[in-house]
């Protein structure tokens, strides 16, 4: 089961290095996902993403991420949802905040 999530887990960072476009480079396509640097994505960089499959990856590797650190070893879908909706309105009203910051303030838990 733990390779299983690990598998999940790279997928999605490998989905949303290669999906998200944050529009802050005129490089090619190709040149802009070898590496994403999460610590540097905002909050805008999120809401103005256009595909919903780049969105997608990064909230499910945002929450393996943060499930690593607490040892929450179980992918909940509604538990997704529920972060997305807090994620979305935080970043509304705090555009300029890297999206790791903004999951520790929206969420509940602590990390």
């Amino acid at each position: 089961m733990k390779k299983i999530l690990i598998v999940i887990m790279i997928a999605a960072f490998v989905t949303a290095a290669a999906a998200l476009s944050f529009g802050k480079s005129r490089k090619s396509r190709e040149d802009r996902y070898r590496n994403v640097d999460m610590t540097k994505v905002t909050c805008s960089d999120l809401l103005n993403e256009k595909d919903t499959q780049a969105v997608t990856a990064v909230l499910i590797w945002i929450d393996g991420y943060f499930s690593a650190k607490t040892g929450d070893m179980v992918v909940d879908v509604n538990q997704l949802k529920r972060l997305a909706d807090r994620l979305e309105g935080y970043c509304r009203d705090n555009p300029e905040t890297p999206i790791l910051e903004a999951v520790k303030k929206s969420r509940r838990r602590k990390y």
